[in-house]
C-alpha cells in the first residue's frame, strides 16, 4: 500500500530528472558558465551564483528576437528563478518573501513550460507562508500586498497569457533622434528590477540609448579596447559577459582588471518632468 510520502518522492525524482536533462541541454549549447552557477546555487545555497545564473539566462533571452530564442534558455531562466526564490525565502523575513514572489512571477512571464508547475507551486507555498506569518495582525505587512498576491493567483487559475504586455508598449514613445543616423530601430526593451539588482559586466550586441524612467541606476563604462583585461567568458554564447565580479574582484584570478580605467556615474529619472498619471 502506498504511503503519503511516496508520491512526493516520485514527484521530486521527476523534477530532478527534468532539471538534470535541462542542464545537459544547456551544456550542449555552450552554456557552461550558467550550468556551473546553477549547480553551485543548488548545492551550496549560493544566492550570488543563483542571481548570476538568472542574469546569464536573461541575457540569452534578449540576444535575439523573441521568436528565435531557444526553448532551453527559457526553461533555464525559469530554473534560475526557482533557485533565487528558494534562497530568498531561506534568508527569512518579509523582504525575502517579496523578492521570492517577484522572481517567481518573472519566471512565469519569461520562462518556458518545463518548470511552470514548479513555479506555480512555489508561489502557492510562499503565499501560504505569508498568510501564516501575518496571523493576528502581526507578520511582515503582507496584508498590504494582498491584492497583488490575489492577482498573481488569479492569473494562474485562469491560465492567462502572462507574457502579454501590449498595453505597456503603447506607453513607450520612441524619440525622433533615434532615427537620426538613418538606420532602423532594432529592439525596444523595458527593464524592471527591484532595489539592489546588479547586472554583471557585459557589452550589448548592438548600440543603444538608455533612459531611466523611475529610480536610479549606477553605470560603469570601460573602453572596448581593453575587453581582454575584463576576462570575458570563453563560451561563445556568453562571450559578451565578463567573469569578473566587480563588487569583489579576485585579484589572483583576474590580475589585470583592478588597474583598468573606467568612467562611472548614476542615471536618475528626470524629476523636472513628472510622470503623468
Amino acid at each position: 500500500m502506498a504511503t503519503g510520502g511516496e508520491p512526493r518522492a516520485a514527484a521530486a525524482a521527476e523534477g530532478g530528472e527534468k532539471r538534470a536533462a535541462l542542464l545537459r541541454e544547456i551544456t550542449e549549447e555552450g552554456g557552461f558558465a550558467f550550468v556551473a552557477s546553477a549547480e553551485k546555487a543548488a548545492a551550496d545555497g549560493d544566492l550570488r551564483a543563483a542571481e548570476a545564473a538568472r542574469e546569464m539566462a536573461w541575457e540569452q533571452l534578449h540576444a535575439c528576437p523573441r521568436s528565435e530564442v531557444g526553448r532551453a534558455w527559457r526553461d533555464a531562466y525559469a530554473l534560475a528563478c526557482l533557485h533565487v526564490a528558494a534562497l530568498r525565502v531561506a534568508g527569512g523575513g518579509g523582504d525575502g518573501r517579496r523578492a521570492a514572489l517577484r522572481a517567481l512571477d518573472m519566471g512565469l512571464i519569461m520562462g518556458g513550460d518545463l518548470l511552470r508547475a514548479e513555479l506555480e507551486e512555489a508561489i502557492a507555498r510562499v503565499v501560504a507562508d505569508r498568510s501564516r506569518g501575518c496571523g493576528g495582525g502581526g507578520g511582515d505587512g503582507a496584508g498590504e500586498n494582498g491584492a497583488d498576491v490575489e492577482k498573481w493567483m488569479e492569473g494562474l487559475t485562469r491560465k492567462r497569457d502572462l507574457a502579454d504586455i501590449k498595453e505597456l508598449r503603447e506607453d513607450i514613445m520612441v524619440p525622433e533622434y533615434c532615427n537620426a543616423g538613418g538606420g532602423e530601430l532594432q529592439k525596444l526593451n523595458a527593464w524592471f528590477g527591484p532595489e539592489g539588482t546588479v547586472t554583471p559586466l557585459h557589452h550589448d550586441l548592438y548600440h543603444n540609448l538608455f533612459a531611466q524612467v523611475l529610480g536610479r541606476k549606477y553605470f560603469r563604462l570601460y573602453s572596448a579596447s581593453i575587453s581582454n583585461d575584463l576576462y570575458p567568458h570563453r563560451e561563445t554564447m556568453l562571450s559578451n559577459i565578463s567573469q569578473v565580479d566587480l563588487d569583489n574582484i579576485n585579484v589572483n584570478e583576474f590580475p589585470r582588471t583592478g588597474d583598468v580605467e573606467f568612467m562611472d556615474g548614476i542615471l536618475e529619472e528626470d524629476v523636472r518632468n513628472p510622470r503623468k498619471t
